[in-house]
């Protein structure tokens, strides 16, 4: 199968859309399915998959450092023809991915995936008033989807207030990296020290700056933390100055294995975000085993089902998140989590694209064959004028 991936984010930024659209992209290509992969950016090569740049732009309000596609209609449409997908798969139709939906939805079966809860941002960035646009934008490339997918049942409901019904895509791991802890994982941790870690994008949305409050707290109290952050973001900067004189590590964005080896040597793994849709980092946590505290949420309630983290209630002050993370911090570790790995995850995918594919050629052959049986006006006419003819 020919799939030409529309997308609004891709490498090299790091952030769940990325971790989810790259393994995806892997399993599909190690299928042996032939992938073109259009966005403003692009990443290192990729066996069995074709990367493209659009024409994009930066946001300094939003992130400098991150190019977001721009609607270009004769680039994307050149690219598209040339590859002659047999579907296309549109990520967070925004921006240029509503364009995109708009423009190759006639010509091709294409399923268009929710990822992100944008309207959830806006506050953050002071971009309340542009929620109308984003709705009317959002409910308009969706209901031109052969098929929409949510990563969540977060995303399904988000949908739902517009009027779009959407299939789950479920979230998974790559369990060769996310696994339990060995016996000795914590052995080099300094006494009496306990280690506190959060993962994931330093970005306004992430409710990171809380975290400061809540250091100080347990400080006061008697508590002996530290904080490390792994990831970065546009918010680094000023979060290392909210933090300034606090126990905190910048460690930056590292390598998928040196990440499970933070949540397996952690005696607490944070998620204060309040936005996620899915929570990845959350899941990956899991399947390591990680002690967890995360904003009490009904993504985090769905990804970590079963799961015994502590949740935290919206509007808890400092010192109950600092008694959430004192209580998982001196809990015994749970048993790791048995999560999807992103290679089922994408099988069921591959069925999906295929159902779509079939039922579109169905269509036209449904449409074809209706041409063939219903006459035209123009021959109905001249039938109509031989018979009077022949009754005169």
């Amino acid at each position: 199968m020919r799939v030409a991936v529309v997308t609004e984010t891709w490498l090299p930024s790091v952030d769940g859309v990325v971790t989810r659209l790259v393994h995806t992209v892997e399993h599909l290509a190690a299928g042996g399915h032939d992938i073109l992969v259009l966005a403003p950016t692009a990443g290192p090569a990729m066996r069995g998959v074709t990367q493209l740049t659009l024409p994009g732009l930066a946001l300094p309000l939003i992130d400098r450092r991150r190019r977001v596609a721009v609607p270009t209609r004769q680039p994307l449409q050149a690219a598209v023809a040339t590859f002659a997908p047999d579907v296309v798969h549109v990520v967070n139709p925004v921006a240029m991915g509503a364009g995109a939906v708009r423009l190759l939805a006639p010509r091709y079966p294409l399923v268009a995936s929710f990822h992100t809860d944008l309207e959830a941002y806006l506050s953050r960035y002071g971009l309340n008033p542009l929620g109308p646009v984003l709705r009317s934008l959002m409910r308009n490339a969706y209901r031109h989807a052969d098929l929409v997918l949510a990563t969540s049942p977060t995303g399904q409901r988000r949908l739902g207030r517009l009027g779009v019904t959407a299939d789950l895509w479920p979230a998974a791991v790559d369990t060769a990296v996310f696994t339990a802890p060995n016996q000795n994982g914590a052995a080099d941790r300094p006494a009496g020290r306990s280690e506190v870690v959060c993962v994931g994008r330093l970005a306004p949305e992430k409710n990171l700056e809380l975290l400061a409050d809540v250091l100080r707290a347990g400080l006061q109290s008697g508590l002996n933390w530290r904080l490390t952050f792994v990831g970065d973001g546009p918010e680094r900067r000023r979060l290392q100055r909210r933090f300034s004189g606090l126990p905190v590590v910048f460690a930056g964005s590292r390598p998928a294995a040196e990440v499970a080896d933070a949540y397996r040597t952690a005696d607490a793994v944070i998620m204060p975000s309040r936005t996620e849709t899915v929570g990845l980092v959350l899941l990956e946590a899991a399947a390591c085993g990680a002690p967890i505290v995360a904003a009490d949420t009904p993504s985090s309630r769905y990804t970590l089902r079963g799961y015994p983290a502590v949740l935290v209630p919206a509007g808890a002050s400092p010192s109950g998140w600092v008694r959430a993370i004192d209580d998982a911090c001196r809990r015994r570790p749970p048993a790791p989590a048995a999560v999807a790995s992103w290679g089922e995850v994408t099988v069921e995918l591959i069925a999906a694209y295929r159902v779509v594919v079939d039922r579109r050629r169905r269509d036209r052959r449904d449409q074809a064959d209706s041409r063939v049986r219903a006459p035209s006006a123009t021959s109905a006419g001249r039938t109509a004028r031989r018979s009077c003819a022949a009754d005169s």
